[in-house]
């Protein structure tokens, strides 16, 4: 059978698949599309989900055509609440008139979903992902608390060192610059250290999910947002440590030396 080809789809690779997430949200895209007109002429069977409101049982593509079988997918767009509500008045009334022609015996159940809402619906997004979100800002906390306690301790080991400085002439303000200068850098080499640690995490969970390759992947924006983020991090959490050990008197930790 030969298709003469009428267009070429640029660079689309929506993730995940909204426009057949019963099938598979996070399969492979497909590569061809053909008319939707050529499902009679070509007697087109679906290979997907197939539901119906009874069960029946046919031997012909005919037979199945004119079954109460569901397959198609179907999308409107909807400008406004109230088109919005306007189609469901019109998909209920349809289905008030087949229920008088003895089809239709479930109740009304009539339903619209936004792309996002239809995708959760489907729960493409397993909640395991959810849960793993929710743990990885709780670690981050925990995280932060702990470089908080850590910067304490290492900037007030150098109490003497900032008093002489202190004393030489350098301002508080200067003292406290270098302190976020120096955590910021902690905070680089932490987030580069954490992307290696990613990468191989990504990796176990690839198998754990047996997701579907390509997906489970870390881009460079991926990666300038986290180390973005363990710069900023760090700085917050040495803000206190930095600002505590500028408020100690150089001329007190001087005499005790």
């Amino acid at each position: 059978m030969q298709f003469q080809v009428v267009g070429v789809i640029d660079t689309w690779e929506p993730t995940p698949r909204f426009y057949d997430p019963i099938n598979g949200g996070f399969q492979e895209i497909n590569e061809m599309f053909i008319p939707y007109s050529l499902t009679l002429d070509l007697e087109l069977v679906s290979t997907g989900s197939d539901w119906g409101w009874k069960a029946e049982e046919t031997t012909s593509f005919e037979q199945w055509l004119n079954s109460e079988s569901v397959w198609v997918q179907y999308f409107v767009e909807l400008d406004s609440r109230r088109d919005s509500d306007e189609y469901v008045d019109h998909l209920n009334a349809y289905v008030g008139e087949q229920k008088k022609l003895g089809r239709f015996e479930r109740p009304v159940n009539n339903n619209i979903y936004s792309v996002v809402e239809w995708l959760e619906y489907h729960e493409v997004v397993a909640n395991d992902a959810k849960v793993l979100l929710g743990l990885s800002f709780m670690f981050l906390l925990v995280c932060l608390l702990s470089t908080i306690a850590l910067l304490l301790t290492k900037f007030v080991g150098k109490t003497s060192e900032i008093s002489l400085r202190r004393a030489l002439g350098a301002s508080r303000n200067t003292i406290f610059k270098q302190q976020i200068v120096e955590v910021a850098v902690i905070g680089l080499a932490g987030g580069l250290i954490g992307l290696g640690l990613a990468g191989f995490g990504l990796q176990g969970i690839e198998a754990v999910y047996e997701a579907p390759a390509g997906l489970v992947r870390l881009d460079w924006t991926m990666m300038f947002t986290a180390i973005g983020i363990s710069i900023v991090s760090g700085m917050i959490a040495g803000l206190y440590p930095a600002w505590r050990v500028c408020q100690i008197p150089p001329a007190a930790q001087l005499k005790k030396q």
